[in-house]
């Protein structure tokens, strides 16, 4: 069974293309990158030079010849979704099984707001796809326009075991130290301006906290976020974080916030931090609805700054769970159950 991976791998590092990367390496697949050699904050902007990128990309398509199955991973815009028809095509008329794998949960409003030409030709994109998978089970629904619902499948993220502590590194961790970590890309969707104004709110009362930031941020407001970090001697920005640096930030900190306001699928990072024993405030999001309740992760409304630094003044977080979400993400999300989950979709008539 030879499986080709069409979609975004190694940098810039999202939570696709840490899968994909993951993929690659246990099967040993051959693969079409997709990744665009720059970050930016608006993902599904159109633009020449994305279509210029995209057709050199389409050059590789030879590579489906030589495959069993089309393992793709679109986006979940108009254009990060039928710039894949080629390869779908292709392979559909070479009939080889193409498996979808959506991570995300933006897919349905991206098809309800489409009309005309565009809402067809987005259509007949995902509907020559022979199976599709998604991150829980009420994510089903970005899929049911477009599959039979017994081609869907729900297989929820992993974390790399190279961030997951061990029972002795969660037992040392600073019990009385309030160490604020934000780990996801500062973009304005990501909710960037949402946590600083947390952290604002925090230090106007005077409480005593520790805080670093680690992801990539856009140009167009590099500038705006750095002004806001460099305004408090307790916040530190840490760039872009892999390998060790990201695991002792992880290790570092108490309290992880994902304060994201766009529809987000199951993000790895909550994962990871779970993982590394830190209290977890996000925002709800169906997925983590799915998977986890309010004693797990302490949820928060979306632009509810007020709301997140309450939380961490309060300090109301019980420790008891962390050693328990650290025990279910080190034997349920782990790197070996997602790889034998995807192996087991391909498998299937």
């Amino acid at each position: 069974m030879k499986v080709l991976i069409i979609g975004p791998l190694k940098e810039p590092i999202t939570g696709v293309s840490v899968s994909n990367d993951l993929i690659q390496k246990k099967l040993n697949t051959d693969f079409i990158n997709t990744s665009l050699p720059f970050f930016e904050e608006n993902v599904g902007r159109f633009s020449l030079n994305k279509i210029f990128l995209n057709i050199s990309f389409y050059l590789r398509s030879h590579k489906i010849l030589r495959t069993d199955i089309l393992y793709v991973t679109p986006g979940q815009s108009f254009f990060g979704v039928v710039k894949y028809l080629p390869y779908i095509l292709l392979g559909k008329i070479l009939k080889k099984q193409i498996v979808l794998h959506l991570h995300g949960n933006a897919l349905l409003k991206t098809y309800s707001l489409l009309r005309g030409f565009k809402k067809n030709i987005f259509e007949y994109t995902l509907k020559k796809c022979s199976k599709g998978i998604v991150l829980s089970k009420s994510l089903k629904k970005n899929l049911i326009p477009f599959l039979l619902p017994e081609n869907i499948f729900s297989i929820s993220n992993f974390v790399e075991s190279k961030f997951v502590l061990s029972h002795e590194e969660l037992e040392d961790k600073p019990k009385n130290e309030l160490n604020i970590l934000y780990l996801s890309n500062l973009m304005t969707e990501k909710g960037i301006f949402v946590f600083l104004k947390a952290i604002s709110n925090l230090r106007s009362k005077g409480v005593d906290y520790k805080c670093k930031l680690g992801g990539d941020i856009d140009d167009s407001i590099r500038d705006k976020v750095l002004k806001e970090i460099e305004k408090d001697e307790s916040m530190e920005y840490m760039g872009v974080v892999r390998n060790k640096e990201k695991r002792a930030l992880l290790k570092w900190g108490k309290v992880f916030v994902f304060p994201s306001i766009q529809t987000e699928g199951l993000p790895i990072s909550i994962l990871e931090a779970m993982g590394a024993g830190n209290h977890v405030i996000s925002t709800r999001q169906d997925a983590l609805l799915d998977l986890f309740s309010e004693h797990q992760i302490s949820y928060v409304n979306k632009q509810s700054p007020e709301e997140i630094s309450n939380l961490i003044i309060s300090n109301s977080f019980d420790d008891c769970r962390v050693f328990e979400n650290h025990s279910l993400i080190s034997e349920k999300f782990t790197e070996t159950e997602f790889v034998n989950q995807i192996l087991n979709v391909f498998k299937k008539n």
